[in-house]
């Protein structure tokens, strides 16, 4: 998970759920994308000094001190920790339907009259190629138009 769009994403929850600061988004998904990023990010916000973001393994939580828990924050947390599940949740299932989708791709592209450098799927050059390209010497395959439909959902 490593791209700046879902750190992002996940820092607009923080924003929008617990008053975190917009001044220290830049600085979270810089931490985050690092090799060695940390366990906890203390953000505050409306959850007081001790108002942190946790990442343990592919978990995503937050929470604040106990002793500064109020029905307010306790809430917030809730409500902050339930988007943060169906946010991690989302992103599984757009995963595997395009891990699914490359696989058939892939096989669908093993017929097909197409450069064997251009059949990697994951490569995002390869994707844009082959959309531009296929057209050429496979549109009157029988699979050519499903090709074209996984080629353009996985470019999204």
């Amino acid at each position: 998970m490593q791209s700046v769009k879902i750190w992002n994403d996940i820092y607009t929850i923080l924003v929008e759920e617990c008053g975190a600061s917009e001044t220290g988004r830049e600085s979270f998904v810089t931490s985050q994308m690092s090799p060695d990023y940390p366990r906890e990010w203390r953000f505050s916000g409306d959850l007081g000094f001790g108002g942190k973001f946790w990442r343990v393994s592919s978990y995503f939580y937050v929470n604040c001190y106990q002793e500064d828990e109020t029905t307010e924050r306790k809430t917030k947390i809730d409500k902050t920790n339930k988007r943060l599940v169906d946010f991690l949740d989302k992103r599984a299932m757009e995963s595997s339907k395009k891990t699914k989708d490359g696989l058939r791709l892939s096989t669908i592209l093993h017929g097909m009259d197409v450069p064997s450098s251009r059949k990697d799927v994951s490569k995002p050059e390869n994707i844009a190629w082959l959309i531009r390209n296929i057209s050429i010497r496979n549109a009157s395959l029988e699979d050519f138009n499903e090709a074209m439909t996984l080629l353009k959902a996985i470019a999204k």
